[in-house]
């Protein structure tokens, strides 16, 4: 019986602890080698593409961004209300003097430090599991806050 107990528990740590960070892990790429290497080019820096192929894909889940579970407040689930009226301009609940998104300015952008792993975050890098995005992926976040983070 303890052997199954044991198996059981140890079953149950893994799933939870993998809870935040399914769903797609290739690369976003047009082109080139997987995991952003090679001569890729990443996609189109809109925010309509960062929320359908970034953060719904790796963000959105109901352990974490989404589907009910709000973890800090953020909601990056279009299903479960306006993500772009929810970090645009918005201050982040970990570093109030931070918004979580600032357009024009990636390093002043608390969603975006927490992706990179800056210095000045509170807290672990973000997805949780899963590993950190790849090039791509960061490079396309970057690019639309650096040009205005408009909501297209």
């Amino acid at each position: 019986m303890k052997p199954i107990l044991s198996f059981v528990s140890s079953l149950f740590l893994l799933l939870a602890f993998n809870g935040c960070g399914g769903g797609e892990t290739s690369t976003l790429s047009t082109g080139g080698t997987e995991g952003g290497g090679g001569s890729s080019s990443a996609l189109p820096a809109t925010f309509s593409e960062v929320q359908s192929k970034i953060f719904v894909s790796s963000c959105a889940f109901s352990q974490c961004h989404g589907q009910g579970s709000r973890q800090g407040g953020l909601n990056l689930d279009p299903a479960e209300g306006d993500v772009y009226a929810e970090i645009v301009g918005v201050p982040s609940t970990e570093v109030p003097d931070l918004n979580r998104i600032e357009p024009g300015s990636p390093q002043e952008s608390y969603l975006y430090l927490k992706l990179i792993d800056d210095p000045a975050i509170t807290g672990a890098l973000m997805p949780l599991t899963g590993g950190p995005l790849d090039a791509d992926r960061l490079e396309s976040i970057r690019s639309w806050i650096e040009s205005g983070a408009q909501n297209d």
